[in-house]
């Protein structure tokens, strides 16, 4: 059985993320430009020991023009991995919280015959268990504030610390526990976020809340 604090319900392990990602990235290009001015300038070399015979002596001035050729090829190939695209896309995927699309399709979530709109996250989790629907689950009370259930499959995370939990709020701890909370409070802990009920008033005051069990089914509209 799980226990948590008051204030929070799930025990974390994970390292709370940082400017490491960036750091990384930007690592990543400088050894982008670096191997791919190696690569060009050994190219050239092998092109000009077959070709020896064929091509004239360099002087210095053709020296130089192929030394700038590689290093503008260089920067273009590598351009499109600049740290300021690779640091908006590093943004992006960090950013489950982002809100659904006109395009985004809606999941029907029905708790003991009574529906309710479940408007998902954009994020690979929530995809993923898009493509898992309908589904039908038992879920469990826990701490006077969630239901949770373990699921038999794991979804992409991408965890991140909420700061405040919200009424209508689900969420997945771990790869594979869904979590459906139904009263708002404030934690430290990390979630990946998978959507969130369209009106949460009414999830908190269903007397279903009250059970120990409830069941819960979930289908695209």
């Amino acid at each position: 059985m799980r226990t948590h604090s008051p204030v929070s319900l799930h025990a974390r392990s994970e390292p709370l993320s940082g400017a490491m990602p960036q750091q990384r990235v930007k690592l990543k290009y400088c050894l982008n430009v670096r191997l791919t001015y190696i690569l060009l300038r050994l190219l050239f070399c092998i092109k000009v020991f077959i070709m020896k015979d064929r091509l004239p002596i360099l002087t210095p001035g053709t020296a130089r023009r192929q030394y700038i050729f590689s290093i503008t090829v260089a920067v273009l190939i590598t351009a499109t991995s600049s740290p300021g695209a690779a640091s908006a896309a590093v943004t992006s995927a960090a950013s489950p919280d982002a809100p659904a699309t006109s395009e985004t399709r809606m999941i029907n979530m029905q708790i003991d015959h009574q529906s309710f709109t479940l408007i998902p996250a954009e994020n690979a989790a929530s995809r993923a268990l898009i493509n898992k629907l309908p589904l039908s689950v038992e879920m469990h009370e826990l701490n006077g504030n969630e239901k949770y259930v373990d699921l038999a499959f794991s979804l992409p995370v991408g965890p991140v610390v909420t700061g405040t939990i919200h009424a209508g709020d689900v969420m997945l701890y771990g790869n594979n526990t869904l979590v459906l909370f139904y009263k708002s409070f404030h934690t430290a802990y990390r979630y990946t976020r998978i959507g969130r009920i369209d009106a949460p008033e009414a999830l908190e005051n269903h007397d279903s809340m009250k059970a120990e069990t409830i069941s819960v089914t979930l289908s695209p509209q």
